[in-house]
């Protein structure tokens, strides 16, 4: 063992082996975790305290639960991370019918479990790219009911490929079926054909917030 990996905290060799795992620089950890590249590094090394609101940042940005990354910080538990699952932040927002905002900042409300076999190789998304939040309405039925939980890509939120999207239009937070026509335009269109579809300007009136790529439903 290098004397660099021995001067790391059991939360640090914890962060070491999640960033080449994902292959990630510590500037690029770090902007995952959403704190400063030297602010993560310090609190990878042994004998330094993190606060409380560090350790929720770096549990949400490795996608781990935030008592598993306490558990490291006192020095408890040094074995590696669920490498089989990548956890999910669920926040507390509605989107189909419903009026909202989708705000990163947001407290995240739980936490959505995915194995990372499905995430990285049916869903093609980099774990830390996507969040979860409920559906509500029935614009989307039969495709997507009320209370289903849908997963969202915000890395695909620019590609312009036809599909289910999670969109804001004048501070309505909505799913729907986008569709981009000829030119400059989009159709927005509901699965529900009780609800009409309709054309907008993607330039000025839409900001879309990303793909949806998955989804559960309880039955």
């Amino acid at each position: 063992m290098s004397s660099a990996k021995q001067e790391l905290s059991p939360l640090g060799q914890t962060i070491l082996a999640w960033m080449r795992r994902e292959g990630l620089s510590l500037s690029a950890a770090a902007g995952v975790c959403q704190i400063s590249p030297a602010g993560l590094k310090k609190n990878m090394q042994r004998g330094h305290q993190p606060e409380h609101r560090t350790l929720q940042k770096i549990a949400q940005g490795m996608g781990i639960a935030v008592e598993r990354v306490e558990s490291l910080a006192r020095g408890e538990d040094s074995t590696p991370p669920e490498r089989d699952l990548v956890l999910i932040p669920r926040y507390g927002v509605e989107a189909s019918a419903g009026l909202g905002t989708f705000v990163e900042g947001e407290p995240v409300e739980g936490l959505l479990a995915l194995s990372r076999d499905l995430v990285r190789g049916s869903l093609h998304a980099q774990p830390q790219q996507l969040s979860a939040l409920y559906v509500k309405g029935d614009s989307m039925e039969p495709l997507l009911r009320a209370g289903d939980v849908a997963v969202i890509d915000h890395g695909q939120a620019h590609d312009h490929t036809d599909g289910t999207y999670v969109l804001r239009i004048n501070g309505s937070l909505l799913i729907k079926s986008l569709q981009w026509l000829p030119g400059t335009k989009l159709r927005v269109k509901s699965e529900n054909p009780a609800y009409e579809s309709y054309i907008v300007d993607p330039t000025d009136e839409v900001d879309i917030i990303g793909r949806v790529v998955w989804a559960g439903r309880k039955f």
